[in-house]
């Protein structure tokens, strides 16, 4: 069930952002996709995504909920930007987003990437099979400066 729906949130996302090529979301534990999808009629293929999330699980993997752990990341290639988050709120899912670099920018691809992040996010109000609460490591917004910066120095220090 839980799968289909997000089959149908990667087709809506594909939908509705003009420069998208693809998006996936990938479980951190194994790094296969829980669900895809591509633009079709573009050099961008399914395989392709599910390479590059596989790819990218270990860089989310190793410190996850820990103050410093990544949480986002954003790559280029000659064609293509890919951006890639944990979800909020599901500490074991990882969104991979890419867009065309020729008809987009960072700027429009980071804001469409917050968009996508909220609706997997908010696609169902399903609990762990072990009834636990979901741990993200997550904190609200006015946190986020402080752990950001906390134990940096900077040149006003």
């Amino acid at each position: 069930m839980r799968q289909e729906a997000m089959k149908t949130v990667c087709r809506d996302i594909l939908g509705g952002i003009d420069n998208s090529l693809g998006c996936a979301l990938v479980d951190l534990g194994t790094g296969l996709p829980l669900a895809l999808d591509v633009r079709r009629g573009t050099a961008y293929t399914a395989e392709a995504l599910e390479m590059l999330a596989a790819g990218s699980v270990s860089y989310f993997q190793d410190r996850r909920g820990e103050p410093d752990a990544v949480r986002d990341i954003q790559t280029a290639t000659e064609d293509a930007y890919h951006f890639m988050s944990l979800v909020p709120g599901r500490s074991r899912e990882l969104f991979v987003l890419v867009t065309d670099r020729q008809r987009g920018n960072l700027g429009l691809g980071w804001l469409a990437m917050r968009g996508a992040l909220a609706q997997v996010a908010d696609s169902d109000g399903e609990t762990p099979p072990d009834g636990a609460a979901r741990d993200d490591g997550d904190v609200g917004d006015e946190h986020v400066f402080d752990m950001r910066t906390r134990g940096r120095r900077t040149i006003w220090d």
